[in-house]
C-alpha cells in the first residue's frame, strides 16, 4: 500500500509539475505501481501473507 501512496503522490506532482517531479521521466513516476504489482503478486504470495490474511477473515466469520 505504501507504493500506491507513493506512486499517487508522484503523479499528481508530476501532472502540477511542483518540484523535482517536473523533471522526471513517467517511468521513475510511475514505478512505485510497478513495484506495487509485484509486491502483490510475487512477494506476498511466496511469504504466505495472503494465505494468512484469508485464515484470519475465515477465522473471523467463524467467531461471529
Amino acid at each position: 500500500m505504501p507504493f500506491v501512496v507513493i506512486g499517487v503522490i508522484l503523479v499528481l506532482l508530476k501532472v502540477v509539475e511542483v518540484g523535482p517531479t517536473a523533471n522526471l521521466s513517467w517511468l521513475w513516476v510511475l514505478a512505485p505501481f510497478g513495484v506495487a504489482f509485484i509486491w502483490w503478486e510475487v512477494v506476498a504470495p511466496m511469504l504466505g501473507w495472503d494465505k494468512r490474511q484469508a485464515a484470519k477473515r475465515m477465522q473471523k466469520d467463524h467467531e461471529e
